[in-house]
């Protein structure tokens, strides 16, 4: 029975110092942004952004959210207000959180040869141990293997300090470019990236935010011919075929994407978007059961990627399983209550169960929370057309 004690109470002191080194680290990035903001700063314990199951604490402007499930903090995030920072104060703000994890964790184990045998000892030794570990791995740059819910990479701190260094080394105009990009401004941000490749500054990043400044400011002709001149000139990655697959896809080119998407796939088999984006453009194509496989997939390579779940509830509402549709969309609202497609894809169900007045409610929520997609306006009236005619 005491063995048991024993072990129970260092399971208790690993999780502990693992809150601890977490927190630590996400308040260095936090206390570079508080300072010089006004708007809400939020830390994650346990999740890459995620909110549900998880307890809110409100401190100030400084908003924690911790994962009631304690395996799962071993991860974490600082996201800052959407205000304009410098590169400058984007650098420091990402080299905080490994820093004071370092500091954290030598000062922790300095205090540990100066203390007694002991539990506080122990304490200080397992804390020190991780934090150290923790500031020193976030330094490696590199890619995780799952992606946020929205699909994009998840990298270290390293990773996103080598982008940020190479941004400042970058000319003016690319800086601009992509500070514009970031800011939503797609046609300014294009017309500028642009001119620098007029001016002969053709490398891989300029070319990158060319082809997505075009692709988001919906000029698809554009987009396509640099992205054609982007795979004859370089070696692409995964990400850059699933990119030409996705603006073919734009364009109503499925069987070219469905290609493109599959090269993506040869080289990382594990890329969320390249099968979600199968998926989607194996539903344009009619073709469910494929769709079904390639969406499973892709929830088995990320049970949180919100698009893999609301294509996967289309394509069962497609196929005549509604109630399996249903449950698709229901666990995509349940990781984010506002994706937009799932309000859409839910919209659909609606109508198929024959609830019209509750389906224009869907689509019209969808339109609400910013979808472009044109679908939306013809389910709308659609309808309305319905519910006109006294069917409920």
């Amino acid at each position: 029975m005491l063995v048991l004690f024993d072990v129970l109470g260092i399971l208790l002191l690993f999780i502990l110092s693992l809150f601890l080194v977490i927190l630590l680290h996400e308040l260095g990035h936090a206390m570079m942004v508080l300072p010089y903001t006004k708007g809400l700063v939020k830390i994650y314990i346990g999740s890459h952004g995620e909110t549900n199951n998880s307890v809110q604490i409100k401190t100030g402007r400084l908003i924690t959210h911790i994962k009631s499930n304690p395996l799962k903090w071993i991860r974490g995030r600082c996201i800052p207000p959407a205000m304009e920072m410098s590169i400058n104060h984007q650098i420091m703000f990402v080299a905080a959180g490994p820093i004071i994890s370092i500091l954290s964790g030598l000062t922790a184990l300095f205090i540990f040869q100066q203390t007694n045998p002991g539990i506080i000892r122990f304490e200080l030794m397992f804390f020190g141990v991780f934090s150290v570990l923790v500031g020193i791995t976030n330094f490696f740059p590199r890619t995780l293997s799952k992606r946020s819910i929205s699909g994009q990479l998840i990298t270290t701190d390293g990773y996103k300090l080598i982008q940020l260094i190479r941004l400042k080394s970058s000319p003016p105009e690319f800086a601009t470019a992509t500070d514009l990009f970031n800011k939503k401004m797609y046609t300014e941000s294009s017309t500028i990236v642009q001119t620098l490749i007029e001016k002969g500054n053709k490398n891989k990043q300029v070319f990158r935010l060319a082809i997505n400044a075009n692709l988001q400011a919906k000029n698809l002709k554009r987009s396509d011919e640099l992205m054609t001149i982007f795979l004859k000139k370089y070696v692409p990655n995964s990400d850059d075929y699933c990119n030409a697959g996705f603006i073919k896809s734009m364009s109503k080119n499925e069987e070219v994407a469905l290609g493109l998407y599959k090269k993506s796939l040869a080289l990382n088999s594990s890329n969320i978007v390249a099968l979600n984006n199968i998926g989607h453009s194996l539903i344009e194509l009619g073709r469910y059961p494929e769709a079904e496989q390639y969406l499973d997939a892709a929830i088995a390579e990320s049970p949180k990627f919100c698009y893999a779940h609301s294509n996967l509830g289309l394509v069962r509402i497609h196929m005549g399983d509604l109630e399996g549709g249903l449950e698709a969309i229901q666990a995509c609202l349940e990781i984010d209550p506002n994706f937009v497609d799932a309000h859409s894809c839910l919209g659909v169900y609606n109508m198929k169960m024959g609830r019209y007045t509750e389906a224009k409610k869907n689509f019209e929520k969808s339109i609400e929370l910013g979808s472009d997609d044109l679908s939306n306006d013809e389910y709308l009236k659609e309808v309305e057309k319905m519910i006109g005619n006294n069917i409920k």
